[in-house]
């Protein structure tokens, strides 16, 4: 029974989304490519971490579907959690909030660890670090780039590989 109500009851939550979003904008105001669910998974790369609090940290995150994504890591400074959320580290991500518009919570599980192998390599590790400050900051938040997430992918696997990433590097930032 549970199996025939829910997809009713995700229907009307989803219209009454939509018609809070167009008494919000306009009643013109068009809805389509705008993602309004307060709840996704994603793979993304970790971009930049900052503390808050005692034991949480806010991590911004390169996604493919979702853009570069701000969320909270609740305990996510303990020693467990900490090696997980690294600048260049590939996670699986579940972004929570309880409006679209809130910062929103993070769930990671870590998919590849990239800052961990370029620990002794200094130029791989300056590159990984910069690539990162980069997307932090000349990206928009929210706004899905999957082609800048795509040629960043790219860039670590060459970077990784060690063969030729210098001058991929100087291609990526120019564009």
């Amino acid at each position: 029974c549970e199996r025939y109500w829910q997809p009713l009851i995700e229907f009307e939550y989803r219209t009454a989304i939509n018609e809070y979003h167009a008494l919000k904008f306009g009643v013109g105001y068009d809805l389509r490519g705008y993602d309004l669910r307060m709840e996704w998974n994603d793979d993304g790369i970790v971009v930049a971490v900052r503390c808050h609090g005692e034991s949480s940290i806010l991590i911004s995150l390169l996604t493919r579907q979702h853009g570069r994504h701000l969320g909270l890591v609740r305990s996510g400074a303990k020693v467990g959690a900490s090696g997980i959320l690294q600048v260049g580290n590939l996670v699986r991500a579940r972004w929570r909030a309880r409006l679209t518009e809130h910062i929103g919570t993070f769930s990671c599980e870590l998919i590849e660890a990239g800052s961990a192998r370029y620990i002794g390599e200094a130029r791989q590790l300056a590159c990984l670090v910069a690539v990162c400050a980069v997307t932090e900051t000349a990206l928009p938040e929210r706004e899905p780039y999957p082609r800048v997430f795509e040629g960043l992918t790219g860039l670590l696997a060459m970077v990784d590989a060690d063969v030729g990433w210098g001058s991929a590097y100087v291609k990526w930032e120019v564009g």
